[in-house]
């Protein structure tokens, strides 16, 4: 969305253009109605002793270019051009292989990666509008269609850390921490919270000490 230009990031979609007719692809969080989407894919509900993600991420096709126009002032490239079949072999690969209904499922949406700080290997990988993209845009390429590779920038948030330890759930003393850890962040995005809590939680939060990997349900440590 266009705030989020200030720090630099930037919403990506594909659109596909048939006649006098455009069509959209999106891969976004799916989330529930009321719910704000982009909240809930970074800090879980708190319920009891239970951490409740709302972070799936999902394909949605829409007739039009998405959000019109205006959205996009980046960048609006020509990448590729592509045939109805190459379009319905990628749909059926990578959209409808991964559209499921259900929302407990993955994959997850995750607006961050995190490598290591010493050998850039990739800690954790993040999965956001760009990720998905790209996925069609390779897919694209394996389907036989030529691919402009230097019309794809995307947003990447990037975190490093000297290494990620997973987190033992069933161990009482380190779930106590994760979840206290995840509740002081529902707190913070709470309204009506005065600022000087909000601050308060804030500093408490930081630097990053503890991630939710969705796509392989696992909670990290972060090491520093």
């Amino acid at each position: 969305h266009q705030e989020a230009g200030w720090f630099n990031l930037f919403h990506t979609a594909a659109a596909f253009r048939q006649g006098n007719k455009t069509y959209s692809l999106e891969f976004k969080v799916a989330a529930p109605p009321s719910a704000s989407s982009t909240v809930d894919a970074i800090v879980p509900h708190v319920n009891g002793t239970q951490l409740v993600w709302r972070n799936a991420a999902r394909w949605c096709l829409t007739e039009g270019l998405l959000y019109g126009a205006g959205h996009w002032t980046k960048r609006l490239d020509v990448v590729a051009q592509v045939s109805p079949a190459q379009f319905q072999q990628v749909f059926e690969d990578v959209v409808l292989a991964t559209n499921f209904t259900a929302l407990d499922e993955a994959p997850r949406y995750n607006y961050f990666r995190i490598l290591s700080s010493s050998s850039g290997e990739n800690l954790l990988e993040d999965l956001t509008c760009g990720n998905g993209i790209v996925r069609i845009l390779e897919a694209l390429s394996a389907a036989g269609v030529s691919v402009d590779p230097y019309k794809i920038p995307i947003s990447r948030l990037t975190l490093h850390a000297a290494s990620v330890e997973e987190v033992d759930t069933t161990d009482a003393k380190q779930w106590a921490e994760v979840l206290g850890y995840f509740t002081t962040q529902r707190d913070l995005v709470k309204p009506g919270i005065p600022v000087e809590k909000q601050i308060e939680d804030l500093l408490a939060l930081l630097p990053v000490r503890f991630v939710f990997d969705g796509n392989r349900e696992r909670y990290l440590r972060v090491v520093r």
